[in-house]
Order: C-alpha cells, then structure tokens, then sequence
C-alpha cells in the first residue's frame, strides 16, 4: 500500500507504509501508524494506491493496481456551551445553547444527571446537527443541582466531552405583606411589614408612586436578608392622596414576584371648630356642655380632655 504524497507533472511520488497477504474470500486490513518520512502525517486527504498481484497454483501471478484516497484526521470534535452556564442558576424550561464543530462530525448525545444523582437521556445519539445551536431542551425538572454531559464523535473516531454543573430554581420568591393592606389609609410615616423569603434570595425593593396607576416608582427601601413576619422598611409620605406601594423580589435564577398595594396618603389632621365654650364665652357651669365640629374624610375617634389651668399637675382627665 502506498500513499502518493506528491502529484506532479510527472510521475507521482509515492512512500510505501505497509504491505501483505491477502486471505483469499476474507477481510483484509492494512495498519499503519501515521508515520510517513518527514513525519506524522497532518490532517488532509492522502489519495492511495494499492498494488499486488494474484497468483494460484496453476495460474501465473497477475499483477494490479487500484487507487482511493483515505482522510487523516487527528483533531477532536469542538465543544462550546453557553448555555447553562457552569455554577449558575438556570430558570424553566431550559433550551439548552451550544455549538459542536468539526470537519467530520459523526455524532452527538447529551445525558443529564438529576440532584438524586440519576442520569438520563436528553438526546440521544443523533447524527443530525445542532439545530440552531439547541443542543437539547429541559422541562418539568425540580429545585436542585443538576449536571449536563455533552458528548460528541467525529468520523474518525475522534470524542470529546463537556460537563456543566448548573442549578434549577423554578419558584418565585414568595411575598407576602401585612400592612398594609389594600384599601389602607396611610399617615405621613408609611410602614410595610410582611415577607419575604426564597431558597435562592438575591435582592427585593420597595418602592411608591402616586396615582392609582403611577408613570413612576420612587425606591425606598432595598435588602437582600430574608425578612419573615417582620418589619420591612418605614418611609415618608409627601404627597396627599391615592398612592401604590410596590414590593419586588427576585431570586439568583431569575424568577420575581411584585405585589403592588393600594393605599390612601392621608396628611392632613382632622379640623376641629369648638363652638362650646368659646372665646367669646370663655365660661361653663357645673355641667357645662363641650359643643363643636370635628370633620376629617378618614376620621377614626375624638377625645375631649379637661384639667385646671391653674394646677402645678398634670392630669387631663378623659370626659
């Protein structure tokens, strides 16, 4: 067996690299170890002439020659993953992003190894190329640590592998507030209580805006520590009327809750007009009457007070 390693004008230059016997109605299979004289063979096709002659007992040998040409190919299949990324968090349903590159390409697979430490198919082996870089697709998997191996061959036999670690978190975080509530009436010092919790939290923040459907939120709190059945951030009102209280969360993967809270700014005190005593008549008798107005839009309760102006203490009694 000869490989041509030069074509020229002229005769081509040929290096023998193996040679032996045929068996007669078998298989037969020449090895060679990629060596030629300069050198290991580079990546490339080698056209190939194979020269012999048959011969039997009562026939004299006849010689032959076929030619082919055989490609050498040293160089493993490209792997690259970019999504999930390897330690990050990914959401549901995942489409798996990668590309696989080779002259050659023969074959790919991917296997998925769950949290339990299970493993399963994702894609079988397929000779069919990825598709618009969609290596496979995960759907319907729970919370957890997850490991992907991707698997490739080429023609010549040539693998190569890829593994990425990654975490599946399909929960939002979950919040939920205590006050207020919808509908509340809310002074000029505004609190939000509640919770906020997830496995994976990355950050919340609170936030107002004025109008039952606000064009913009003012930021007035943010954390990231967990907060459960507890105070979450005060604020200052400084605009009277319909307002928004807006609570979002999100966690390491992606996934958000918000809540918005509708409330009602109050920062006006209630008016109070005393008609009984007045100015005018500054006196009451022994069981003089309190008479007046007390008017406010989100009035709650009232207290009249009395104490002797010319007492040294203090004791308003509750009439």
């Amino acid at each position: 067996l000869y490989i041509v390693t030069n074509i020229g004008p002229g005769p081509d230059e040929l290096e023998r690299i193996t040679n032996g016997v045929f068996t007669v109605g078998g298989t037969n299979a020449f090895v060679w170890d990629g060596f030629l004289t300069g050198g290991v063979a580079s990546n490339r096709a080698y056209p190939f002439v194979l020269r012999g002659s048959f011969s039997n007992l009562s026939l004299s040998p006849k010689p032959f020659q076929k030619r082919g040409a055989f490609i050498v190919d040293t160089n493993s299949p490209t792997i690259v993953v970019y999504r999930p990324t390897s330690g990050a968090f990914a959401p549901l349903p995942l489409g798996m992003i990668g590309t696989i590159t080779d002259l050659h390409f023969a074959s790919y697979s991917v296997i998925l190894t769950n949290p339990a430490g299970s493993d399963s198919v994702l894609k079988a082996p397929t000779s069919a190329k990825v598709s618009s870089n969609i290596l496979a697709v995960l759907n319907g998997a729970g919370d957890g640590r997850y490991v992907i191996l991707v698997a490739a061959e080429d023609r010549a036999g040539n693998r190569a592998t890829n593994r990425v670690v990654f975490r599946v978190d399909d929960h939002p975080p979950n919040v939920i507030t205590t006050s207020p509530l919808p509908g509340d009436v809310v002074g000029r010092l505004g609190r939000v209580e509640g919770t906020i919790v997830d496995t994976n939290l990355a950050s919340w923040i609170v936030s107002v805006g004025m109008g039952t459907n606000p064009s913009s939120f003012s930021n007035v709190a943010m954390g990231t520590a967990p907060v459960l059945l507890g105070p979450i951030t005060t604020y200052t009102n400084i605009i009277e009327g319909v307002g928004i209280v807006r609570v979002r969360a999100i966690d390491l993967a992606g996934n958000a809750t918000t809540i918005f809270i509708r409330v009602t700014n109050d920062l006006t005190p209630p008016a109070v007009l005393l008609t009984n005593p007045s100015a005018a008549i500054p006196f009451v008798g022994r069981s003089g009457e309190v008479r007046g107005v007390i008017s406010d839009t989100h009035f709650a309760s009232g207290r009249v007070y009395f104490a002797p102006t010319n007492s040294s203490r203090s004791f308003p009694a509750l009439i």
